[in-house]
């Protein structure tokens, strides 16, 4: 199992109530009892243990934590944060995994999150040793080499990391004060994921979302499903908050596409990328 959250709002006040609201989209196959109980990260973990990854910003800044707990725990670390954007990963390991690994991951101001999927019957193409990659789904033939002052920042080589890290390669290509630049086009970080990013083959399935606290991108490609909604004014007891206007996208395995559809949600679809602005205006655009 596996959860894939992204969400951006114009009140970081407003991310506790967002995410409780959405809770049985995000979190459906967890009984309300257990998502609402203490979610500590520290509480032992007597069943299923979730690697859990949280990328969010403050005051401009990129931060990430992670930790491995019960898949509850993701929920209440989400709805502890007071920030406009937020990026969440979480997937089921072994007692022992280490949870240095869970995306998202961050370079200066970028956070980026994956997850991937290699599809029934897909082979799986390892990377040159020259990206420091693990396995991923097979992808179109591109450059992926990645620069040694890059390499020097992996920290796991996984895959989230090392797309992560092709990215920053392709703009220090184009342009190495791209890197330094605390307000990166978003056309041209668009054209760049689009690049890092090929489409996929033999059904595999990639979601990414990458931001510089300015800009946020989520992206689909391959067979398994993204969906997104608009979120405008949240209710807490007796009040009402009109101003509250939000964005939250998510891919996991228990949110069918019937079920999602049937919530209100639209599908993101293949080889599209969801660009959310700093307004919160939405559009659309092709890979």
């Amino acid at each position: 199992m596996s959860r894939f959250i992204v969400f951006r709002g114009n009140e970081p006040e407003r991310l506790r109530l967002a995410i409780h609201s959405q809770r049985s989209l995000l979190f459906g196959d967890i009984p309300d009892e257990e998502l609402l109980s203490d979610g500590s990260t520290e509480r032992p973990v007597t069943g299923t243990r979730t690697r859990w990854g949280l990328g969010y910003y403050v005051g401009g800044e990129a931060h990430v934590q992670r930790f491995a707990a019960a898949p509850a725990a993701g929920f209440a670390a989400l709805r502890a944060l007071r920030c406009e954007v937020a990026l969440a990963h979480g997937t089921d390991v072994a007692a022992d995994d280490n949870p240095t690994l869970a995306s998202p991951h961050r370079y200066g101001r970028l956070l980026l999150a994956g997850q991937s999927q290699p599809g029934t019957g897909s082979t799986v193409m390892a990377l040159p040793t020259s990206s420091v990659a693990t396995d991923v789904p097979l992808l179109l033939e591109r450059s992926l080499a990645i620069p040694e002052f890059l390499r020097k920042n992996l920290r796991d080589g996984g895959p989230a990391e090392t797309l992560l890290h092709r990215f920053c390669a392709r703009l220090h290509e184009a342009d190495p004060e791209y890197l330094q630049a605390p307000q990166l086009p978003l056309e041209l970080a668009l054209a760049v994921l689009a690049a890092v990013v090929p489409p996929s083959l033999a059904g595999a399935s990639q979601q990414v979302a990458i931001s510089n606290g300015d800009w946020l991108i989520v992206a689909r490609r391959g067979p398994v499903p993204l969906f997104y909604r608009l979120l405008s004014g949240l209710t807490e007891g007796e009040t009402r908050h009109e101003s509250f206007r939000g964005v939250i996208a998510t891919a996991q395995p228990h949110l069918s596409r019937e079920a999602a559809l049937a919530a209100g949600l639209t599908e993101l679809a293949s080889d599209q990328a969801l660009i959310i602005t700093a307004d919160l205006s939405l559009r659309t655009q092709a890979l």
